[in-house]
Parts: structure tokens; C-alpha cells; sequence
């Protein structure tokens, strides 16, 4: 996953998850990994975290070649299950207001826009804080 996010660095940049950070994410049982494979290759990373009860995703990224391939609809219908099975309420991300595929993509899987932060990836580049009820 960390060799993944390194190969993908016009995307991840310098926020990405050590292997040693997610060998320990992964055992705990409150967040959830989901990993897409395409010929023994990682194609597709989600990772989300519970905060009280609440899913945040964290990362959600397909490999451009794969996507348009309900990969990333998939994992979104995992951690809609993950939510049931663990009583949680919703699912929310921060999306960069300028990352219009990306909106479309949540609005297309029922996100709705609930706020925005004002400069969140800097100046004058604020984020759509995106909600799925469960």
C-alpha cells in the first residue's frame, strides 16, 4: 500500500500511510482498509476512519486507468455496510471544491454537500464537506 501511494504521488503528495502505520490501523477494528486488486496489482485504496459515530473517509483513490469501473462505488457500498454493522450514522468526507469529478462521483453515489472550510487546502482553496446518512 505505501509502495501504492508513492507511485501515485501527484495524488497522495507527502500525506500518504507508512506500512507500519497500517499494519497498525488495520488491527484495530473501528476503522476500516480497503484495498482493489487487478492482476495481483493494488489498484484502488480506501481508508476510512470511525470517529465517534461517524465514518470519515480519509482516502478513497482509484488507479485513472481503473476507474469508471465501480470500483470506488464499491467501496463505498463496503463501508455503507461497515456503518450498519457497526451502528454508525454517517459517512463524511472533505473534497477540494475544485476537484469537480471527485464531487460528482459522492453526489452520484447520494453525498450530499452539508458545509464548507473556508482555505482548507490553502489559501483560497476551501473544501465541500460531503455527507451520506445511513
Amino acid at each position: 500500500i505505501e509502495v501504492f501511494q508513492k507511485k501515485f504521488k501527484s495524488f497522495f503528495g507527502d500525506n500518504f500511510w507508512k506500512s507500519e502505520e497500517i499494519k497498525n490501523f488495520v488491527k484495530t477494528n473501528k476503522n476500516l482498509v480497503l484495498v482493489a486488486f487487478s492482476d495481483k496489482k493494488i489498484i484502488g485504496l480506501g481508508i476510512f476512519i470511525r470517529v465517534d459515530v461517524c465514518l470519515d473517509i480519509y482516502t478513497l483513490f482509484v488507479a485513472p486507468f481503473y476507474r469508471n469501473k465501480n470500483i470506488g462505488s464499491k467501496f463505498l457500498d463496503k463501508a455503507k455496510l461497515f456503518c450498519n454493522l457497526n451502528s454508525l450514522k454517517n459517512i463524511k468526507l472533505e473534497v477540494n471544491r475544485k476537484n469537480k469529478k471527485a464531487i460528482e462521483f459522492y453526489k452520484k453515489n447520494n453525498f450530499l454537500c452539508i458545509g464548507t472550510r473556508k482555505n482548507y487546502y490553502g489559501f483560497n482553496d476551501d473544501a465541500l464537506i460531503m455527507e451520506f446518512i445511513i
